[in-house]
């Protein structure tokens, strides 16, 4: 009986020491696979002396550049390469355990951003591009082709050449997520909004879907004006779109719409219809027979509000009221039936 006490005793010790060996390997799993801040792996690298401090310093190596920020939240370090519009951020805790990882994309954030607690774990993840569903990697290959201009490769600031910066922006006016590309030629600290400005073209892009809304130009007739890169493309100029797109075109359920706004709010419309019917949906812009876009025309025509001169006429058939011009859309009782 004595022995089979101790036998037993002598099982659970071991476990208990197994079990403790196995949570020692892994925090030491966990803790090798964190990251820390060192700037010793830094010393091997060449220290941009001129333009570094004691709490801001910049390391050069190859064509690698490393800024050191030091400050009482903690560490930071921003890593780029040269040329490239692309950084890496990392933000460090006092601990000096990573606290936040992350990229930039001309100075903006692009992709997503994870956050750490100070013991390595993950506790928020930001998706910096999630009102932007046109990449940035999009809009370097609509840019390419459409100006000729590579956004891949940052220009030299301190170079006398054709200078382009990339930043994003909210239009509360079209409540659109955009992008603006500027490029002007030698100064590239400028903004759009100046009132003396040299040469400069700034390109107006819709985050979401990629189209080229509108250019603002100004100041093209002056030297080195004809180095701004022209489009392939004719495009409207800001004032132009602006002035165009504040009339009223039509009214559809109490709600003014321009003709801009209307034809938009139509595709989706029309879109959402295929969608539900199992019918084949071609975007607008893919549009290549006339008659496909003719079943698009004026797809929405349930509303002949006093004034709208642009809705068609209603037809009969066989007693039911039809709005569409050929007969696509109908209504009875305030219902879609579809032919």
């Amino acid at each position: 009986m004595r022995k089979s006490i101790l036998f037993v005793i002598l099982i659970f010790n071991t476990i208990g020491c197994k079990s403790q060996k196995r949570e020692e390997i892994n925090k030491n799993i966990k803790k090798d696979s964190m990251e820390y801040f060192s700037e010793e792996k830094y010393k091997n690298w060449e220290l941009d002396k001129e333009n570094s401090f004691t709490t801001d310093k910049r390391y050069i190596k190859e064509n690698i550049l490393v800024r050191i920020i030091i400050s009482n939240e903690g560490y930071r370090e921003e890593i780029e390469q040269l040329n490239s519009p692309y950084e890496t951020i990392k933000i460090y805790h006092k601990n000096l355990s990573l606290r936040i990882n992350g990229s930039n994309f001309y100075g903006f954030s692009v992709g997503i951003d994870k956050e750490y607690d100070e013991n390595g774990k993950l506790i928020k993840e930001t998706d910096n591009d999630k009102n932007y569903p046109f990449k940035a990697e999009d809009l370097c290959k609509l840019i390419k082709e459409e100006y000729d201009v590579d956004l891949m490769v940052k220009p030299n600031p301190n170079k006398e050449e054709l200078q382009y910066r990339v930043s994003r922006t909210y239009d509360p006016s079209t409540l659109k997520h955009l992008y603006l590309v500027s490029f002007t030629y030698g100064n590239p600290d400028i903004e759009p909004r100046d009132k003396i400005l040299p040469p400069i073209k700034v390109v107006y892009i819709d985050g979401s879907s990629g189209k080229i809304l509108y250019e603002e130009s100004r100041s093209l007739n002056l030297p080195n004006g004809d180095k701004i890169p022209h489009s392939k493309t004719k495009f409207l100029q800001k004032g132009e779109k602006e002035k165009k797109g504040s009339e009223v075109y039509k009214i559809h359920q109490g709600k003014s719409y321009t003709q801009s706004e209307w034809e938009e709010f139509e595709e989706k419309q029309y879109e959402e219809y295929c969608r539900k019917t199992g019918r084949a949906y071609t975007p607008k812009d893919q549009v290549t027979k006339r008659e496909d876009t003719i079943k698009k025309n004026s797809f929405i025509a349930d509303d002949l509000e006093k004034g709208d001169k642009h809705a068609p006429k209603r037809k009969k058939v066989f007693g039911i009221t039809c709005s569409n011009k050929n007969g696509r859309s109908c209504h009875k009782n305030s219902r879609k039936m579809d032919f």
